[in-house]
């Protein structure tokens, strides 16, 4: 921890400070906090500082890159537990409960103690032995478990944060409060295995040795002051910003740095810029030291050259939260019911089956074998208030439901696959651009390409080179690079002597997208405007004799430019930015504007209407899922409102030379806010803009903003979409639990976009009771934090308030009466009964009835919470193919330990309704003589033929006997004798893979 690089910044503090011995102290004014990391690296020595409790939060922040690691603790005052609204847990209790469980074990092992003086009273610092569990063979399940009752550990499903501990047949999973990533401890053999886990995926990273559990409730706990401090070397901080070292207030040394911001470094002259060391010790601040410009890394590099991670590596993660008992399912054949959980029936033969209980308005139950759970949707979460139920006894009027809504998707579908056809005929000159020029201009993009962006490049550029134009959405989470790929493309469409389009749905991103083509492809001599209410009339009529006089390459532009045709002449590539934002007669225009152009949707929370174009084949869609390499996931945390907390953020941000949006969405008093806030930090400066606004004051103040001139924007939601500051990197949202779901986290994207920590803070005010909704809202956006999680929030928005258009959805008379999921079914199957989806099935999974083992169910003993083993014959059941079975099992055997026999007759049998829809096979069933296959497609004689050729070679080969059943029409029954073979899944499964591969050689 201690290792000093020589000409470091670390070694140069070494020189530059007294030696440490007694009486040689120094006071360092106007410390800046940022070069913590590095004074204790040169300070060699095992640290305790103290820091006033108005600066305690800060300077965590500062030491974000020192504090995960072991031996680090910080140590708050008595953390009050009302300073976060109920179900949340503050950050100071977080710290307090760490180092306490840490110091339990003694000071001994810690290196670095940062606390308050009120931290130094609280008891943390065990004395005795105490007790400890130890993973070394001599420790049970039991003891484990026991001992973390008794530590207060709380019992959850999953683990996710520190104080988590959950029990699944031989494995318990554990958050130790002392360290900050979960562990997984498996007592299937006679030595515990113990195991790191990411606790997004939940899958295990690694193994670990030495692995102990301490108590804290067993040791005597004494406060810093009582103990023996006298291998720590003192540090404090002062009220006034200077730094004490050594103790005993005898400063030998009194000195202070020069800072260096970001900004001020840009304007250095280039030989200074070049002659800087960059170190990884400085996150946010330069410093001149002894002649010596150190700065962060960020600072000094034009490109970034750290790679991003290459995707597909992972495995994808079971989605574990799909069905709870009271939520409303809707049933293909039987409509909406309530869920009432699993129940399990033994049959007469002994066979042990599990059923889905669904609950009818009539009081009629359904069960439904968990081997048909394709049949069952969710509709909406228990919650929701004012579901109807559909009832068994009157079944024709669901019947009516869905005919009426079937009928409405066949007339859509009809429409978009002849916009589709018609599209597809469609032919335009290539637009191939210039390969050399092109070259040269990624290349001076000043970040490195994730992989993502790599392929997504490669597919639209093979778009625009082909003679049919492209329309091709690119879905992306917020900061993830779509902008790039659709300036790429302009460039390309550009250089192939064509007008670009760029539409926005609001000013703001007008600005913002203006902003960003213009920086990139202005110094390629490509000319961009935009026309929005931010210009005036003189400046759009120059615009528009510029288009007429052919001096015009880009327009970016929001609903305005869909009113004028001279905006559209030449018009070779359209981008589209959140068209979903768009309303409804703006969207007929677009979509009228669609022929024979090129365009290039962008979103960064995929719509429904978008996804499943995309799965229907008639939308090619590319997907940024891998974040930029320096990219850190946003620290967020909820908070009641209070001063402290706003200053201290906004003092941090400043201090390192950053911005901070304050988000507060009420134009009659938001005036009133941005002066209140203006009056705690008087030499700050604040400014606020709202939509009603004249278009120039936004401007104007935007402009500010992002010059770095404003340090605080008090702002409504107009932010939400596109604003794009690299300072800014703090965000606090005011009156949190009254935004939309998708909001807030469009919104906390705004942060982050440089190579600084980020934070986001969700403040609700004293006093208020969340409603359920909200409750979920802030806890979803806390919870999802790490990169890319936009496709989570997406998910979780519908659920908590329902989804929005697909398809006609809302105007097909009964897509609102069966759910989105039910709905999206029948648009799937409508697709795929016209032709235009292939998915490789000969049937629909969801036709198709096996059942060849007695005992299909999951054991509570390897899974005892009820809605996690729905979640999993959920997942089963939404499997299409072969390799999304096997990503299955693998999590499975990751989380939960080896597969119980009962649950690998379940997934064999979901791996069987695969194969037979592949083949053409309606149903595999075990009946009195033996197993029952039902084929079809035996019309053709001489496939026939050739089909009852094939059956026999493979049971006589198999010296197995089987015979033909009589059946109707050109369905074939035929039953083989498996009666005596206990594997019946592989013999089966076998003579299916033979048959499809025999079915082809026929053909």
């Amino acid at each position: 921890m201690f290792h000093v690089e020589h000409g470091s910044i670390s070694a140069e503090l070494i020189n530059l400070l007294p030696s440490g011995e007694k009486g040689q102290g120094f006071r360092f004014k106007h410390f800046h906090p940022d070069l913590f990391p590095a004074l204790f690296e040169s300070i060699q020595k095992k640290v305790l500082l103290l820091v006033p409790e108005d600066r305690f939060h800060s300077i965590v922040k500062y030491l974000e890159g020192i504090s995960q690691m072991d031996g680090v603790v910080f140590l708050p005052s008595h953390p009050d537990p009302g300073l976060v609204p109920s179900g949340f847990v503050s950050s100071l209790q977080q710290y307090s409960a760490r180092a306490k469980e840490v110091l339990s074990r003694g000071a001994e092992d810690v290196n670095i103690i940062v606390s308050t003086e009120a931290g130094l009273t609280v008891p943390v610092v065990g004395v005795g032995a105490g007790n400890t569990v130890r993973f070394d063979g001599s420790s049970s399940f039991d003891d484990c478990e026991n001992f973390l009752v008794s530590e207060n550990y709380s019992r959850a499903d999953f683990v996710s944060n520190p104080g988590d501990y959950s029990l699944r047949g031989g494995i318990i999973d554990v958050f130790p409060k002392s360290s900050f990533s979960p562990y997984r401890i498996t007592f299937m053999e006679d030595i515990p295995s113990v195991f790191r886990f990411d606790v997004d995926s939940q899958l295990t990273t690694q193994k670990t040795e030495n692995f102990v559990l301490s108590s804290v409730s067993q040791k005597q706990l004494l406060p810093l002051s009582r103990c023996n401090l006298d291998v720590f070397y003192p540090l404090e901080m002062d009220a006034d910003g200077s730094l004490l070292g050594g103790g005993a207030g005898d400063a030998t040394a009194i000195f202070e740095c020069e800072w260096v911001t970001v900004s001020s470094f840009a304007q250095m002259e280039e030989n200074i810029k070049l002659s800087a060391q960059p170190t990884e010790l400085l996150s946010s601040i330069g410093v001149l030291l002894s002649g010596q410009l150190y700065v962060p890394s960020h600072f000094a590099s034009h490109k970034r050259e750290l790679k991003s991670p290459t995707p597909s590596a992972q495995r994808n993660t079971l989605d574990l939260d799909g069905i709870q008992k009271g939520d409303f399912l809707v049933h293909r054949d039987h409509g909406i019911g309530e869920c009432l959980g699993l129940k399990q029936t033994i049959s007469n033969d002994g066979s042990l089956q599990e059923f889905l209980m669904l609950k009818y308005g009539d009081g009629g139950v359904v069960s439904v074998n968990i081997g048909r759970l394709d049949m069952v949707s969710l509709y909406s979460p228990s919650h929701v208030e004012g579901v109807v139920l559909d009832s068994i006894t009157k079944g024709g009027l669901w019947k009516r439901k869905k005919a009426s809504a079937r009928k409405r998707i066949e007339e859509v579908v009809s429409q978009l696959l002849q916009l589709y056809v018609k599209r597809s005929d469609l032919m335009r000159p290539p637009l191939t651009g210039d390969v050399a020029l092109e070259k040269e201009f990624i290349l001076d993009f000043p970040f490195e390409d994730t992989g993502d962006q790599k392929e997504a490049w490669n597919q639209i550029a093979q778009d625009m080179s082909s003679p049919t134009p492209m329309d091709r959405l690119l879905c992306g989470d917020v900061g993830f690079g779509k902008t790039e790929i659709a300036i790429r493309a302009s460039f390309r469409a550009v250089l192939s002597g064509k007008r670009v389009l760029i539409m926005a749905p609001t000013t703001i991103l007008a600005n913002q997208l203006y902003s960003a083509f213009s920086s990139r492809l202005a110094p390629y001599s490509i000319n961009v405007e935009m026309v929005s209410r931010f210009r005036t009339q003189k400046d759009v009529s120059k615009i528009k004799q510029d288009i007429t006089r052919e001096k015009n390459d880009v327009i970016v532009g929001t609903h305005a430019v869909l009113n004028d045709v001279i905006y559209h002449k030449n018009m070779g590539l359209m981008v589209i930015d959140e068209e979903h934002r768009f309303g409804v007669k703006h969207k007929e225009k677009i979509k009228g504007m669609k022929n024979k152009i090129d365009v290039l949707s962008m979103s960064a929370t995929p719509i429904p209407r978008s996804m499943n174009l995309a799965i229907a084949g008639l939308y090619s869609i590319s997907m940024l899922q891998t974040p930029p390499r320096l990219r850190l996931p946003i620290i967020t945390q909820v908070e009641f409102y209070n001063e402290s907390l706003i200053t201290e953020t906004i003092l941090f941000e400043v201090e390192r030379g950053g911005q901070v949006y304050f988000i507060h969405n009420n134009v009659q008093n938001i005036a009133s806010v941005a002066s209140t806030i203006q009056g705690w930090i008087e030499n700050i400066r604040v400014e606020y803009i709202h939509g009603q606004e004249p278009a120039k004051e936004i401007e104007k103040k935007m402009a500010a903003f992002v010059r770095g001139e404003v340090s605080v924007l008090v702002s409504t939601s107009i932010i939400e979409t596109g604003i794009d500051v690299p300072g800014a990197n703090s965000i606090i949202i005011n009156n949190s639990h009254l935004f939309g779901l998708s909001q807030l986290y469009q919104m906390r994207g705004r942060v982050g976009r440089g190579a600084l920590q980020a934070y986001a803070y969700l403040l609700v005010p004293r006093g208020i009771r969340l409603s359920e909704k909200a409750f979920r809202r802030i806890k979803t956006i806390q919870q999802n934090t790490s990169l890319g999680s936009g496709y989570n929030i997406s998910r979780s928005d519908m659920e908590i308030r329902g989804a929005g258009s697909l398809f006609g959805y809302k105007q097909s008379g009964g897509g609102d009466n069966m759910g989105y999921e039910m709905y999206v079914k029948l648009v799937q199957r409508s697709l795929y009964e016209a032709g235009s989806l292939d998915l490789g099935f000969k049937i629909l999974p969801e036709d198709i009835v096996v059942d060849i083992h007695k005992n299909r169910f999951i054991p509570e003993d390897y899974i005892d919470s009820e809605p996690i083993r729905m979640s999993v014959y959920k997942n089963l059941a939404s499997a299409t193919d072969e390799k999304g079975v096997d990503n299955i099992v693998y999590n499975l055997n990751n989380r939960f330990g080896k597969v119980p026999r009962p649950l690998v007759n379940v997934i064999n049998e979901y791996r069987l309704r695969l194969l037979a829809a592949e083949a053409g096979v309606h149903s595999i069933i075990i009946r009195g003589c033996g197993v029952r296959f039902l084929f079809d497609g035996l019309g053709n004689e001489s496939y026939g033929a050739a089909f009852m050729n094939y059956v026999h070679s493979y049971w006589e080969h198999k010296n197995i006997e089987y015979h033909i059943m009589p059946s109707k029409n050109t369905l074939l029954q035929l039953c083989v004798h498996l009666q005596s073979i206990e594997d019946k899944y592989s013999i089966v499964a076998g003579f299916l893979n033979k048959f499809t591969a025999s079915e082809k050689s026929i053909n």
